[in-house]
């Protein structure tokens, strides 16, 4: 098996990163979130589910400004035969818990409840369009949350070139925060470490070791059966 690599335009989260002082506007995110919706569009048309999509699995082919983003590392990814499989939320908590500690009890209720804030002044400027979808986005009833067929149709994905052009808060919180990202990084891992199946530690019990009550019952009346009669 090969593998050819030619990312090497770095990581989404990266890029945004390093613009700092340079505004990362809203319109850009418009543009950028599209570019993801038709990628998992196509993934979901062949019946597949990334179920891992974040800043950090989505590279661009060169450092140039507009350079192609592609969705990679197809680890967690699983192959769906109905709309109801794979109705459980996976991949990145969409919010961190207070003073830096990642992943705490109280966070976790709240991504359980689906409760989360639109602080000021990081949110203040950002349209109610965006908020609306987040909003649809993060249902936690997956039976409620926005298809990728109604995110692709929302206006602020396919009229991109409508959204404002609001300077966004983006590249100075995951500057500053950069310390705190990391440690998410580090238990979601450790969380989706959890959810994958190492084929390889899959141990199958042999018919002698094996606890099943069906199989111990007729173990047992095959042992209390009488023993059959010898043929003339």
């Amino acid at each position: 098996l090969s593998s050819v690599l030619s990312m090497d335009g770095g990581e989404l989260f990266r890029r945004i990163q390093a613009r700092r002082e340079q505004a990362f506007t809203e319109r850009e995110a418009s543009a950028i979130m599209k570019n993801i919706g038709e990628a998992i569009e196509f993934l979901h048309s062949i019946n597949i589910a990334h179920r891992d999509v974040k800043p950090e699995n989505l590279l661009y082919t060169s450092p140039h400004p507009d350079a192609q983003l592609k969705l990679t590392d197809f680890g967690f990814a699983k192959e769906t035969t109905t709309q109801s499989c794979l109705a459980t939320l996976c991949g990145y908590p969409p919010f961190y818990s207070n003073h830096g500690v990642t992943l705490s009890p109280g966070m976790k209720k709240r991504i359980r409840n689906g409760q989360y804030e639109f602080p000021n002044p990081e949110w203040s400027d950002v349209s109610e369009e965006a908020k609306q979808l987040i909003r649809q986005l993060l249902k936690t009833d997956p039976t409620e949350r926005m298809t990728i067929t109604e995110f692709m149709r929302h206006p602020w994905i396919n009229r991109s070139m409508n959204v404002p052009q609001t300077a966004l808060h983006t590249s100075q919180v995951l500057a500053e925060e950069s310390h705190v990202w990391e440690e998410v990084k580090e238990e979601m891992t450790n969380a989706l470490a959890t959810m994958r199946v190492d084929y390889e530690q899959v141990k199958i019990k042999t018919i002698e070791d094996s606890s099943n009550p069906l199989l111990m019952k007729r173990r047992k009346k095959l042992a209390n059966a009488p023993p059959e009669s010898p043929g003339l």
